[in-house]
């Protein structure tokens, strides 16, 4: 049985993959549909695919269409009055060129944008990487690929690649180029990262759980030197750098910041529900309030957060089956207060720093790099 699907498909199958001249309507025919499903898969993946699905499986897709439109030969319908069309093989000829070019524009646009940028501003990407690219190809290119003197064009080329390489890996050990900013302040920010780093490490020796989040944990001083404690989420952490500097002898700074965590004892927050960074967020601020209790040194306690991040899904693990959002706030505060007050810790409580509304952002974007004007933020 297989023996005969052979025999009749092989030859219909040899003649397109080898682009026989010879081909019977069949196997044209044979062609044609190959190519009509390699477009169908390339402009699937186009219109359905997106940068999370590479690397991966669903790469196939162009891939596998790719091939199928290759396989299909020049005879095929498509290949002989889509791909074959000049202005088709124009591109492919740039290609190459076109694939190194389009990168830098479209990037640096995002980044002086701060986000993606207008269509009209990709599009004019694209058109003067496309003009970058005809450049590339008709005047660099013959220059480094024809003519005399290749073995000193090879050498030449290979060199750069060298020296970029090692000076990329330069840059990378020692945590990027700091020269480039030529910053005055350079000296005294080295200090203040030191002093930052000598801080975590005396919190992990506490909580050695710690290491594994991506907001660190400072102590100040040693253990029962430090008076006021700040725990919630990163924005909590941005108020140690302020209040370390404006300390006095007598007092001493502990944060215990955990990822899109509110500080409320017992409660689950984050902005996807439970997922390992939540359960992660829980863990470490139960371990940072059971510290702040079991330390009457620390007399100020400090409640700051981000509601935009730390509110998102709340579940309160004292009670799982309440789903009211006010309800468990309630309870959140209420226990957390009542837990507080009771160890003898006075509560402060820091309402989160002005977002900037889109428009606002816009206006404080372009004043930044090009007019340097201050920028005001709109409070939420």
């Amino acid at each position: 049985m297989f023996t005969g699907i052979a025999n009749k498909v092989g030859p219909y199958l040899s003649a397109v993959l080898q682009r026989d001249s010879t081909k019977s309507d069949s196997v044209r025919l044979c062609g044609n549909i190959l190519s009509v499903i390699g477009l169908a898969l390339i402009l699937t993946a186009v219109f359905a695919l997106d940068s999370r699905d590479f690397p991966g499986y669903k790469a196939l897709l162009p891939v596998m269409g790719a091939v199928l439109m290759i396989a299909a030969g020049k005879d095929a319908f498509l290949n002989r009055y889509l791909l074959s069309n000049r202005v088709m093989v124009w591109f492919g000829l740039i290609s190459y060129p076109l694939y190194i070019w389009h990168w830098p524009f479209l990037s640096f646009a995002w980044i002086v944008g701060g986000e993606l940028p207008q269509l009209k501003v990709r599009i004019g990407c694209v058109v003067l990487a496309v003009i970058m690219s005809a450049v590339t190809y008709y005047f660099v290119e013959p220059k480094l690929r024809w003519g005399r003197y290749g073995g000193y064009k090879a050498a030449g080329l290979l060199s750069m690649m060298v020296i970029i390489g090692v000076t990329g890996y330069s840059i990378d050990m020692h945590d990027g180029y700091t020269a480039r900013m030529n910053d005055p302040d350079q000296p005294v920010i080295d200090v203040i990262n030191k002093r930052l780093k000598e801080d975590n490490d005396r919190c992990l020796k506490e909580i050695p759980d710690w290491k594994s989040d991506e907001n660190d944990c400072m102590l100040q001083r040693t253990p029962g030197e430090n008076t006021i404690a700040l725990i919630g989420d990163s924005h909590a952490r941005q108020i140690y750098f302020g209040l370390v500097a404006n300390t006095n002898e007598n007092s001493g700074i502990a944060v215990f910041p955990a990822s899109c965590a509110v500080p409320l004892i017992g409660m689950h927050s984050g902005m996807i529900p439970n997922n390992q960074s939540r359960a992660l967020s829980e863990h470490l601020l139960s371990e940072g309030f059971d510290y702040i209790l079991n330390h009457s040194n620390l007399k100020k306690v400090v409640l700051a957060h981000n509601p935009a991040c730390s509110w998102h899904n709340i579940v309160d693990t004292y009670n799982i089956g309440n789903k009211n959002f006010e309800s468990i706030l309630q309870d959140g505060f209420a226990r957390t207060y009542r837990t507080l007050t009771k160890a003898g810790k006075e509560i402060y409580v820091i309402l989160d720093n002005p977002h900037y509304s889109d428009n606002s952002f816009k206006k404080c974007r372009s004043a930044l790099l090009f007019t340097a004007h201050l920028c005001k933020g709109s409070g939420r």
